[in-house]
């Protein structure tokens, strides 16, 4: 371009002998004239690199933008280059100026300079039409020089595109669509597939088994049709051996000429979905293992503190043992003491009323004695205290039968066991829990026994199990503000096991063994069905913290579920109270092992 512009310069100031002529262009602001060439016919010489700012010359820079042609025959006084005069024309002596806009693509893109030095120039119409022939000489050069650069950069970056393309380290290929039919692949995606590209080119990927998922195929192409472009989509892609490889893909339709295509990006991902799912496969078995952990600690501490539970019971059924057996001996010696004393006071009853008669007229002394101690009212009144001290020793009595029956020691052999008595033993050791208090009036006990025969059981242990549930039911109602809070126990026989809610199978009682039902319900708050899944979970608790242990309904349904073959359920509902159904095989025959 540098040595064409030169030509051209040199060409036109021979031709119209004039002394400079020289080429501008708009600089990329359009806002200064840069000079490309002038050259100087006296000197022989070319130069550039001057310019001239519009902010400096706004009249020039307008017409030049707005006219034709400018033809200054005087520089000095031509209204449309005069701003020349002192800067520029004077210093160099130049008379007259010939510019020339060079238009492009219908925009003035810079100017032809023809100048005048020494004397002034009247330009002639020839000179005019060659200026402007030139001018339209340079919009060709230009433009040329444009396409040029364009094809220049075009094929630089084709060759750019190729080399990426090739060199990709991802999986690229370039499609037909809808059709499907490769055009080009690069080398990453020969080596994913293992195919050469000789053997890719114009098939598609039905041809050559490269699908493994139909659905996923279809919905590609719907996606693309619709959006235009896919990113990040999971693909299962069958390599020429026929593995299985999972693919990254990325889409895009592009306009090749009169082709519609698809540009498809993929990367291999099969190593790192291994990686993620031995990873998830790893963090599920670690999981498994700090939640068996979990239970297994858990199951050591219920084991431990049901060991300490028993060890408790044992000890305290020792001690009560011992305690019954010191009580038991004065309360029989008062008892049977009781029914001499009365015996002896009718006899001392009997002589004094026999002296009254025999005497009736007593000295002084002694009826100022029977006023003085009212011997009536100590007649009447003695007897009355002989039968209360009688009551409370056979109530002494009675409680201390409950305690040693209660915690029976010989735990270990089943015995054949009245349940009744069992409850009322348990609600006999509760009875002061029972009484009203300044929260509560007395809780009613409701007791609709039926016909239950003996149970073959662990007699401590459903021990254990009747207080944790009376105990939980009297909690319950010391939360509630009732007119009367009610407990109401039922018993009766069944021929199976209910139904209700338990995670155990069992299996249906023989012909020789019915079912012991006993069912504990209380009139309190009740429960959610959240809670009341998770009753039987050890360490479970609603109570607050120091209230309770959450171990005795666990505690509980393991004496019932696996010491007696039994089912422990619960019935309950926010408002409507709680119970609880124990059913125990009245036969139980049990292993040792259990």
């Amino acid at each position: 371009l540098k040595i064409a512009l030169q030509e051209i310069t040199e060409a036109t100031a021979e031709t119209i002998n004039v002394e400079r002529v020289s080429i501008w262009l708009y600089d990329e602001t359009n806002t200064k004239l840069q000079c490309l060439d002038l050259f100087e016919q006296t000197l022989k010489q070319h130069s550039a690199g001057i310019e001239l700012g519009n902010i400096d010359y706004p009249t020039y820079f307008q017409s030049l933008s707005q006219e034709q042609l400018i033809a200054a025959d005087d520089a000095h006084t031509d209204p449309r280059t005069q701003e020349f005069s002192e800067f520029y024309l004077t210093p160099l002596g130049i008379m007259s100026m010939l510019d020339a806009p060079i238009r492009l693509g219908g925009q003035t893109v810079g100017v032809l300079c023809n100048e005048q030095v020494g004397n002034p120039r009247h330009w002639t119409a020839e000179d005019q039409n060659f200026a402007r022939s030139i001018a339209d000489l340079i919009s060709l050069v230009l433009e040329a020089g444009e396409r040029e650069r364009a094809e220049t950069a075009l094929r630089i970056s084709e060759e750019k595109f190729a080399l990426a393309f090739q060199c990709s380290p991802v999986a690229i290929a370039i499609v037909t669509f809808p059709e499907g039919r490769y055009v080009e692949v690069n080398d990453s995606f020969c080596r994913d597939t293992g195919y050469l590209r000789e053997t890719v080119i114009g098939y598609t990927d039905s041809d050559l088994n490269l699908i493994v998922n139909q659905e996923e195929n279809v919905k590609l192409k719907q996606l693309l049709h619709e959006v235009g472009a896919v990113r990040d989509l999971e693909f299962q892609r069958r390599t020429q051996s026929g593995t299985i490889r999972t693919v990254l893909l990325s889409a895009e339709l592009i306009d090749l000429g009169k082709q519609l295509c698809g540009l498809y990006v993929s990367q291999d991902i099969t190593e790192r979905k291994q990686a993620e799912e031995a990873l998830r496969q790893s963090e599920a078995r670690e999981r498994e293992k700090a939640k068996q952990l979990e239970l297994t600690l858990n199951q050591l501490k219920s084991t431990q503190s049901q060991l300490i539970q028993t060890e408790k019971m044992s000890s305290l059924g020792q001690m009560v043992a011992g305690l019954a057996h010191e009580i038991n001996n004065p309360v029989s010696f008062i008892s049977g003491n009781l029914t001499y004393a009365h015996r002896y006071f009718q006899d001392l009853l009997s002589l004094i009323q026999l002296y009254q008669k025999t005497y009736p007229n007593r000295t002084p002394e002694i009826e100022n004695l029977e006023e003085e101690i009212d011997l009536n009212f100590v007649v009447e009144d003695l007897l009355k205290l002989i039968h209360s001290m009688q009551i409370g020793a056979d109530r002494m009595y009675d409680i201390v039968r409950s305690l040693r029956s209660f915690y029976r020691l010989d735990e270990s052999d089943l015995k054949p066991v009245d349940i009744h008595q069992g409850i009322d033993d348990t609600l006999l050791i509760l009875k002061h829990r029972l009484k009203a208090n300044g929260k509560r009036p007395e809780i009613k006990v409701v007791k609709e026994y039926g016909e239950v025969p003996a149970i073959a059981c662990y007699p401590n242990q459903l021990n254990q199990v009747f207080m944790n549930l009376l105990s939980n039911a009297i909690d319950a109602l010391e939360q509630e503000s009732l007119v009367i809070p009610t407990i109401t126990i039922r018993t009766s026989v069944s021929s199976e096991f209910s139904n209700l809610n338990s995670e155990v199978e069992h299996p249906p009682p023989t012909q020789h063994s019915k079912i012991a039902v006993i069912r504990i319900a209380d009139s309190g708050s009740g429960m959610s069905e959240e809670v009341r899944q998770q009753i039987f979970t050890p360490f479970f608790t609603t109570k607050p913290v120091g209230s309770g242990t959450g171990l005795g309904l666990s505690i509980s349904y393991q004496i019932v579920v696996e010491k007696h073959g039994g089912k422990l359920s619960c019935i309950s509902a926010p408002g409507k109270g709680t119970e609880f159904i124990v059913e125990v095989p009245i036969n139980t025959k049990l292993s040792s092992e259990s």
